[in-house]
């Protein structure tokens, strides 16, 4: 989806502490909407990309983690906590996390990867490359949104795979 108008604000509202009830359920309606295209690829280990420590105790839940359902495993870990990628400009939310993610030395070959809202991607890839240095061969990145970028087409209607 777009990150504008309704789902933005359905994401802004799980965000705010103690709201993130409803989180579940956008996962429920993610997965509803991205399952068919996936193909195969849906039956491959899920994981999220993991938030800051502070945003995690500051929402009281793990937002990504309620999206990417129940049976989602915890295959990476922040190394570095530096800032929060949404206040820094364009180009340094770029290179900005490159380095933050760790995770098990031992990864399934395919993974399935989700977050909540995609800007740059850069989160996105750097996780990605986390899970392929400790052995994924693919990882597949699934958002709830996408911000749209002008440089950019527009965005679908749906979810859409970001394929790492």
């Amino acid at each position: 989806f777009t990150y504008d108008g309704v789902i933005a604000a359905a994401i802004r509202r799980v965000k705010t502490p103690g709201q993130h009830a409803a989180a579940v359920w956008l996962g429920e309606l993610l997965w509803a909407e991205i399952t068919p295209r996936l193909g195969p690829v849906a039956g491959w280990p899920r994981t999220w990309v993991p938030s800051t420590r502070a945003r995690r105790r500051a929402r009281g839940a793990e937002i990504p983690q309620l999206l990417a359902g129940g049976d989602a495993r915890a295959l990476l870990r922040r190394r570095r906590q530096d800032g929060e990628q949404k206040a820094r400009p364009g180009r340094e939310r770029r290179s900005g996390p490159s380095g933050d993610f760790c995770c098990d030395p031992v990864v399934p070959e395919g993974v399935v990867m989700v977050d909540d809202v995609r800007t740059t991607g850069a989160t996105a890839r750097a996780a990605a490359s986390a899970l392929q240095d400790a052995g994924a061969r693919r990882v597949v990145v699934i958002t709830l949104a996408a911000v749209r970028n002008t440089n950019e087409p527009a965005a679908n209607s749906v979810a859409e795979p970001y394929y790492a």
